[in-house]
């Protein structure tokens, strides 16, 4: 009764663009055109320095300013560089949360509300 059916719409179409992209594949030469530089992943004494400079002229410091800031400096290196700030005593932890953390100069006064 029931007997063979036909393959679904779906499947035909989805088959039939993973031939086209391996008959393609023979063809072309797939290259990568991302260019990135040189990523920063040790701190020097020249970061250090770019880094307390920045937080000198900042109200509020996150990693990313100090991404932003310095070229060629990954997020974690960032955030390394502001945890030895603060346990030097140069930088107050303000908040923190599983993603951000947020500092100010430790000679700056919190108020808060004015």
């Amino acid at each position: 009764m029931g007997g063979i059916h036909k393959k679904p719409l779906s499947t035909v179409d989805r088959e039939s663009r993973r031939a086209e992209k391996e008959r393609l594949k023979k063809f072309v030469k797939v290259t990568s055109e991302k260019s990135e530089g040189v990523k920063v992943t040790v701190v020097s004494g020249e970061i250090l320095n770019k880094a307390r400079d920045i937080i000198k002229n900042s109200r509020v410091i996150t990693p990313y300013t100090i991404v932003s800031k310095i070229e060629g400096l990954t997020y974690g290196v960032a955030k390394d560089v502001l945890e030895m700030f603060e346990s030097e005593g140069l930088i107050k932890l303000v908040s923190r949360n599983r993603r951000i953390s947020i500092y100010v100069p430790a000679n700056v006064d919190m108020k808060l509300g004015a």
